[in-house]
């Protein structure tokens, strides 16, 4: 855990830097795979630049309702500009979001764009890890694997450093899968999957899961239905391509 950066006289939030630094990077990504798609690179970085805000503000939200109890006596201290007091799976869902509408606005090809934004994507999480893992966010389970690290006065499984990898894992299938994609939207998909697969298994390593009903981890219940949608979309496009195919044929 490393949360604050020196510089000199300085103290930085190392992970509010990486994220803006992540999602700089991850926006500038977007826009050249969308440019190579035939697709309007400004209309990119102008929806994405909205999504920022709104999930920033999404971020903070989410942590007041997941705080609420301690909230409720202290109104005032909704709009203090506290980093660390962020949800991140919040943010994340209001900003993709946001964008996805800004971006509906323009009636672009949405598989040819879903394709453009997957890598992103995956590079994105992997940027939101490494500020976790800086923060002690989204820490794991007590754990004696011989990995472990202390966090938090114990030692738990590096969750975020899973998440970094699965992440990573993910980028790297759909750069492999980036020239064999059977049709468009593929790319998308293949990342619901993937990403969907990993989160399912990884969610059990963590610590302080979000409960839902009688104790399911709602994460994993996302992730689930994240995968098994992907998986009959998959279907879906496949019979369509089989049944184009023999009608031209």
């Amino acid at each position: 855990m490393y949360p604050i950066l020196r510089v000199g006289p300085a103290a930085i939030q190392l992970p509010g830097l990486i994220l803006l630094l992540g999602f700089w990077i991850c926006l500038s990504l977007a826009g050249r795979q969308a440019n190579k798609a035939g697709l309007a690179e400004d209309a990119i970085f102008n929806a994405g630049f909205l999504g920022l805000l709104a999930g920033l503000l999404g971020a903070r939200l989410g942590y007041v309702a997941l705080h609420w109890s301690v909230y409720q006596y202290d109104l005032p201290g909704i709009f203090a500009l506290t980093a660390g007091a962020l949800s991140t799976p919040a943010g994340v869902g209001v900003g993709l979001a946001t964008t996805a509408v800004v971006l509906s606005f323009r009636r672009p090809p949405v598989p040819r764009l879903l394709d453009a934004l997957a890598p992103a994507f995956a590079l994105l999480f992997a940027f939101i890890s490494l500020a976790d893992l800086c923060s002690g966010s989204a820490y794991g389970a007590v754990s004696d694997v011989p990995w472990a690290i202390e966090l938090w006065g114990a030692r738990r499984h590096p969750t975020q450093i899973y998440e970094l990898l699965a992440a990573l894992a993910t980028l790297g299938l759909l750069s492999w899968a980036r020239t064999r994609r059977p049709y468009e939207g593929f790319l998308f998909l293949l990342f619901l999957l993937s990403y969907g697969v990993a989160r399912l298994f990884l969610e059990a390593f963590h610590a302080a899961p979000w409960l839902f009903g009688d104790g399911y981890r709602t994460v994993q219940l996302v992730s689930l239905a994240l995968v098994v949608l992907s998986l009959w979309l998959m279907s879906q496009r496949a019979v369509q391509k089989r049944k184009l195919s023999n009608e031209l044929s």
